[in-house]
């Protein structure tokens, strides 16, 4: 469809007013937007000086907390939950001492007094501090990577640093200067090898920019208000004049302009339709064509137009496409189809669902057909994966109701079977008048009983344990903890419980049960290890289950490559027990350095469980 141009007896009609007004208002123009661009260039640097002053007092607060404490040589404070004794204090004789009425009190170093001061402070008022160093001796105190960049500039001289800078997607502004060793500061970090006066790390502060840009953006956008209302009241004065002028042609102009873009927009709109588009004559010859249709089938518009539309259906399928278009001609109902494949210029198949439409003229004669085509090949892809995936789970199925029959088979059917036979053959020594030996024979069948009960008890538990119900999952995996150290009496298992129950949501506890279960059973085939680490706590936003070992080891890549290696399979299994729950995993080994399986999900959020 080729657009329509403005005649050109309109253009020519154009006069010299029209140049001299339009070079008027690009001179109005021109002097508002310098004026607005220097303005909002006044408001943003506003805005900095103001995150810079909060930065400085911020980090003016923390040096002279930092500075008093550091001359008293610490603070003594009572043991709380919040505040436990530091295990980086531990080489100070007197880290922990007790008031004369008993009262536990535990010596805060000035770092740990700043960074509990900026905890409360960043809860209560957004601004985040941070004591940080590229030699911590507390690993939370480790730098960022923008931090990491800052202290190196440290080291060469740098007195300062400062950048507009994003947390977590949300706008910051991050301040640093470096801080230097005071003589009371080597009462904890002397053994690092520090000396007084030299960089010792720096103090990092993260003034929130949200409420600065609101207050900027509405500086902004009044100044643009009041700009735009300044230019077009300009621009209204400067066309007034020609507009009089031109009034006489105004009607007709704008009839031809509303009549070209009118146009012009439905030839956009046609040719970027998110259907396919094409126009056939009475002889299926193509006459028209949208680029949606183009670039599905990848050529351009001189090869499809003037040809057969038969010739881009698959072979097998043209016979139809002639028969369904010869139908559609003689006025038949056609219904949609939705299983048409045509031929890509790579030699590909794109399966496509049409629809044919009559093309007539204002008389009713047939023009010929136009047709609409959508690309469901990704839904037909779906479609065959989800059968594949519905194949998948009826085989799992059918492999657990075969392993969960093998083991009723093999373990508790035979000793219900000797159960059954003990009681028979004491039966017959009671009707045969031997009480004494019928009892000594049900005697003997009590241990196969209890053996029985707990095989049927050992199946329930690893079909679903049911002390996740009944106590949650902090205590089911402490029991899981005494049992398997119970089993393997060579293994010490470690719990690092850091969440409460509540904490845990509902759905997810029976995943992070059989991930832990599955991991430590690996560990027991394979790993040859003598202590187990169990972690399930809140880190960086998220609830981690950590299980970590120090075992031999494996090579990851190399295990995952194996398909018919029973490790290999126990790791998929976690990894989809992990990510179809809506977390992530991972999982670190090397050969001779142990293994650490982790998973991990939003914390607080089931939106990807329940």
């Amino acid at each position: 469809m080729k657009e329509p141009t403005v005649p050109l007896e309109n253009v020519i009609m154009r006069s010299r007013l029209k140049y001299y007004t339009l070079a008027l208002a690009v001179v109005w123009t021109s002097i508002l937007v310098l004026a607005l661009a220097l303005s909002i260039k006044d408001v943003r640097k506003d805005t900095k000086n103001l995150a810079y002053g909060k930065a400085i007092a911020h980090f003016n607060k923390d040096q002279a907390l930092r500075f008093w404490a550091t001359e008293h040589g610490g603070v003594y404070v009572p043991v709380t939950e919040q505040t436990q004794s530091s295990p980086y204090l531990v080489n100070i004789l007197e880290r922990d001492i007790a008031t004369p009425a008993g009262k536990r009190l535990t010596l805060m170093n000035p770092a740990y007094v700043v960074r509990q001061m900026n905890e409360w402070f960043a809860s209560l008022y957004g601004v985040y501090g941070h004591i940080t160093s590229l030699k911590p001796l507390r690993p939370e105190n480790a730098p960022d990577d923008w931090e990491q960049a800052a202290l190196v500039a440290f080291e060469q001289g740098s007195e300062e640093v400062s950048q507009f800078s994003s947390i977590e997607e949300q706008p910051f502004f991050r301040f640093m200067r470096p801080m230097l060793v005071k003589t009371g500061c080597l009462k904890c970090h002397g053994h690092q090898g520090y000396e007084a006066g030299e960089v010792r790390g720096g103090v990092s502060v993260s003034v929130p920019l949200t409420p600065l840009l609101a207050t900027q953006q509405g500086r902004i956008k009044t100044l643009v208000l009041t700009c735009s209302l300044l230019w077009m009241i300009g621009l209204s004065g400067i066309g007034f004049g020609w507009r009089q002028i031109r009034k006489s042609d105004d009607d007709r102009n704008r009839v031809q302009k509303t009549l070209i873009d009118s146009q012009g927009r439905y030839q956009r709109l046609w040719d970027n339709a998110p259907a396919a588009y094409h126009m056939l004559d009475v002889e299926g010859i193509i006459r028209q064509v949208n680029r949606t249709e183009l670039d599905m089938l990848g050529y351009t518009r001189d090869e499809m137009l003037g040809k057969p539309i038969f010739e881009f259906v698959m072979p097998e399928q043209r016979d139809d496409a002639e028969e369904r278009f010869r139908l559609k001609l003689l006025g038949k109902e056609i219904p949609k189809q939705d299983n048409r494949k045509y031929l890509k210029k790579d030699g590909s198949a794109v399966n496509v669902s049409i629809d044919d439409i009559l093309e007539r003229d204002t008389d009713g004669k047939v023009l010929g057909v136009r047709t609409t085509m959508v690309n469901i090949t990704d839904l037909k892809r779906a479609q065959e994966e989800l059968r594949h995936l519905s194949a998948q789970l009826l085989e799992v199925q059918e492999n657990e109701r075969k392993k969960l029959s093998r083991e009723l088979h093999d373990s508790t059917g035979q000793l219900l079977a000797a159960l059954k036979f003990g009681i028979e053959n004491a039966l017959d020594k009671v009707r045969h008048g031997t009480i004494g030996e019928s009892v000594e024979l049900l005697e003997t069948v009590i241990p196969i009983a209890k053996q029985a009960s707990d095989e049927v008890r050992r199946i329930h538990t690893d079909l679903r344990p049911s002390l996740i119900d009944d106590l949650g999952i902090v205590a089911t995996i402490s029991w899981f903890c005494r049992e398997f150290e119970t089993l393997h009496a060579g293994v010490r298992m470690e719990q690092m419980i850091h969440i409460g129950e509540e904490e845990v949501p509902e759905p997810l506890k029976i995943v992070i049960f059989r991930i832990l279960q599955e991991a430590v059973n690996n560990i027991a085939k394979y790993g040859k290890a003598n202590q187990v680490r169990v972690f399930l706590r809140e880190k960086d936003g998220k609830l981690e289950l950590a299980i970590e070992d120090n075992g031999q080891g494996f090579d990851v890549e190399h295990v995952r490559s194996e398909k018919n290696a029973d490790r290999g399979v126990g790791l998929t299994s976690m990894r989809e027990r992990t990510e179809f729950s809506g977390g992530s995993f991972s999982i670190e080994s090397k050969k001779g350095a142990g293994t650490t399986v982790r998973a991990s999900w939003p914390y607080g959020s089931e939106k990807s469980i329940s």
